[in-house]
């Protein structure tokens, strides 16, 4: 799925962002932002985390580098910034 989705990337208007690449470095994901356990269930991010354990999560993730790219990047994921941040760890 995630080949499928980023092969649409390159169309006119079409952004791709993976957020594995930010979440999971070295195939560690991350469990808990600012020591605030992130996960509703086994695959989905709960939706009521703290606004800097948001803003985390997005930077992590590479959205604001996206963001503030717009139009001009087709592939955001590859604005993911491959050092892993002090703020979170795995289980």
């Amino acid at each position: 799925m995630v080949e499928a989705l980023g092969a649409l990337a390159g169309r006119d208007g079409v952004f791709f962002l993976d957020p594995v690449k930010g979440m999971c470095p070295d195939r560690h994901c991350a469990t808990y932002v600012n020591g605030e356990f992130i996960y509703r269930d086994g695959s989905h991010i709960r939706r009521n985390l703290g606004q800097v354990t948001d803003g985390e999560l997005a930077r992590m993730i590479g959205f604001f580098p996206a963001l503030a790219t717009g139009a001009g990047q087709t592939r955001m994921s590859q604005a993911i910034s491959r050092r892993p941040s002090a703020a979170y760890s795995s289980n």
